[in-house]
């Protein structure tokens, strides 16, 4: 084929494609462009990825490298041999974090002080395929014998983790799913008062004392990784990886998403092993697929998943509404599994 004039770095946008090029361009386009680019006469393109087209853009080989969460990057580790090349040191309120855990919170007049109080309340995450605000507290109930789908009355899923803060505030949700440093951020933005919130089952001071923020879950997730897929080009990819490592949080790649630099790869085997305990991994040695939400339901042993009627159609039985109006669309399940 010759020599290869454009590397393709295929990007989850998990708040959209608009916000993916103002916060990522800068690294992965102009930065990269700027330093290996003029060493090996090549320009960089960044590509917007959703939790579905990643897997797409993998197998159609139209990326050769992919910047997503951990739990994505490790399914795509596990099915097609991706290397990781730099993971990034994120910045949060002035402190530099190589991993993030999960929080379940309350109001602050919520009469729900631990996680088996989840049991016939209404709970609200991000995603099913949400790390930060859903796997990874998903992964705390499994492990204390709890279900995530099954033991509340309603999961609603907003998308978008400032509305689960919001949603929970104004009484929509009881129990809410965000990472580490997401309600501080949003009191210091002054969007909300973090003092009617509380968090459930803080850890912090036993599991990792020193780490800036409260969280509730025992499983880190290490920061987000940028990977080689299998054929990318080593030369290069080791040139990135210095790239990236030169960077300092001042520079105005790093300001544009707020990050402070980057390092040598983290382990991502940890959540290699949260997905085997969740479910995640079908018989074919896969990543559960959560284009359609039916399909990425994961019932407990001894359940059994409903029909898609009946699971569509088991919020309205119980009486409860999905929340409404938002873009994207909420999306809500009622005790999708049966015993």
């Amino acid at each position: 084929t010759g020599a290869q004039n454009t590397y393709v770095i295929g990007g989850l946008g998990i708040r959209g494609e608009l916000d993916l090029f103002n916060r990522w361009a800068p690294t992965f386009e102009t930065y990269l462009t700027e330093t290996v680019g003029q060493e090996f006469n090549v320009t960089f393109e960044l590509k917007y990825l959703n939790f579905d087209t990643t897997y797409t853009a993998v197998e159609n080989s139209e990326i050769d490298m992919i910047f997503t969460n951990p739990s994505v990057y490790a399914c795509v580790e596990r099915e097609y041999g991706a290397t990781p090349i730099a993971s990034m040191l994120n910045l949060r309120q002035g402190q530099e974090l190589d991993r993030f855990y999960g929080t379940f919170f309350v109001r602050n007049n919520s009469a729900i002080y631990n996680l088996e109080d989840i049991k016939d309340n209404i709970v609200e995450a991000v995603s099913i395929s949400g790390l930060g605000a859903c796997q990874l507290q998903w992964d705390e109930l499994v492990q204390r014998g709890l279900d995530f789908l099954s033991d509340p009355k309603q999961v609603i899923f907003a998308k978008n983790q400032k509305k689960i803060v919001k949603d929970v505030l104004a009484g929509k949700a009881d129990i809410g799913m965000v990472r580490t440093d997401m309600i501080e951020g949003m009191h210091a933005n002054g969007e909300i008062d973090k003092s009617e919130l509380r968090y459930l089952e803080n850890i912090q001071e036993e599991v990792h004392p020193g780490f800036p923020f409260p969280f509730s879950t025992h499983t880190a997730a290490p920061e987000w990784p940028i990977g080689a897929i299998p054929g990318m080009n080593r030369t290069i990819a080791k040139a990135i990886g210095l790239a990236l490592y030169a960077l300092t949080s001042d520079h105005y790649a790093a300001q544009a998403a707020k990050y402070s630099t980057w390092i040598t790869p983290l382990s991502y085997l940890g959540l290699h092993k949260m997905h085997e305990r969740l479910g995640w991994i079908d018989q074919n040695n896969k990543c559960m697929r959560s284009s359609a939400l039916y399909d990425a339901i994961v019932c407990p042993e001894g359940q059994f998943k409903q029909s898609r009627e009946q699971v569509a159609g088991a919020c309205a039985e119980a009486n409860l509404t999905c929340p409404e109006g938002m873009s994207p669309p909420y999306e809500c399940l009622c005790r999708p599994c049966m015993k």
